[in-house]
């Protein structure tokens, strides 16, 4: 039996908008992401941002392709006072993300966290369903930092289909970020810079 699960994304503000609509999800849309496990595995795709944030992806061609696709759910930050209330955007995104595994946890649903300015490999969610009937419970992906202005621009011109899907596959993906690190990364390599202060999430 496949485990069903729902992806769940917080963003607001014009710029992490503009990533999440032009090239987060498009990637998303990739033929063995959201198309393909929609209707077996994915539950519903949960959009927590404010009401500009709502408008302006109820009005682009990306999110009512995935409408299209599988349930989708506003949750509205301004109505939600115990995550509007706290001022630091980490904090808030983590407001949201527990939420939803409170509720998963309930349901017995697996909860896809992404950030709005991820992008997906063409077959990232085929997979995890793949590892999830594994019997695997905790899918961790580090999430490297890429010099985002060059990114994009050879994302549209190399792996942008004529409808606005973004198809690239594992080693595309993970040859463009190596050839585009962001400085930041370095403070995370064992033989990076010494004495710089940086949040241990990760180490290279």
């Amino acid at each position: 039996m496949t485990k069903t699960m729902k992806i769940v994304v917080p963003v607001w503000g014009d710029a992490y908008l503009d990533t999440f609509l032009e090239y987060s999800l498009p990637a998303q849309l990739a033929a063995r992401n959201v198309p393909a496990v929609a209707p077996h595995a994915l539950k519903e795709y949960v959009i927590y941002t404010d009401s500009d944030g709502k408008s302006r992806c109820e009005g682009h061609a990306a999110v009512r392709r995935l409408a299209g696709m599988t349930s989708l759910r506003y949750e509205l930050l301004e109505s939600l006072e115990a995550v509007a209330a706290d001022a630091n955007k980490y904090a808030r995104k983590s407001a949201c993300y527990d939420r939803e595994l409170e509720s998963a946890s309930r349901d017995g649903d697996c909860v896809v966290m992404l950030n709005a300015d991820i992008l997906l490999a063409e077959d990232f969610l085929s997979e995890v369903v793949s590892i999830f009937a594994q019997g695997k419970t905790v899918i961790e992906v580090t999430g490297g930092r890429g010099l985002q202005l060059a990114i994009t621009a050879a994302i549209d011109d190399r792996f942008r289909a004529a409808d606005g899907t973004v198809s690239i596959t594992t080693a595309e993906l993970s040859r463009l970020w190596l050839a585009n690190l962001h400085p930041q990364l370095m403070m995370h390599f064992v033989d990076g810079p010494h004495g710089t202060p940086f949040h241990p999430s990760h180490l290279y």
